[in-house]
């Protein structure tokens, strides 16, 4: 039913957000059509930035700064390779702030 399937849902998603069923990251993903975001875009990305690890510097093994955000534009090219500049500034909104 309706109410089964939005439980399931909800259910999903609070797994997925720590309990929460409307957080920043589904308004985000809902909120890009000014940008030219779709939703599934916003998905892929999500997706891309959590297949992404940060690169470690062999001789410190300390974390490459800043090696994470570059992996997960890297591969959300390589799966969006039409975004344009303003729908990627957009995406990289629910994940880093624009340093001015």
């Amino acid at each position: 039913s309706g109410a089964a399937a939005k439980l399931a849902a909800e259910t999903a998603l609070a797994g997925e957000t720590g309990g929460e069923t409307e957080t920043k990251w589904v308004q985000w993903a809902t909120g890009g059509q000014a940008y030219g975001v779709d939703e599934s875009e916003a998905i892929l990305f999500r997706a891309a930035y959590g297949m992404s690890e940060s690169d470690k510097d062999p001789e410190t093994g300390r974390t490459v700064p800043g090696s994470k955000k570059q992996n997960t534009l890297e591969l959300a090219e390589e799966w969006m390779p039409w975004l344009t500049d303003e729908e990627l500034r957009y995406l990289m909104s629910g994940f880093w702030t624009e340093k001015k």
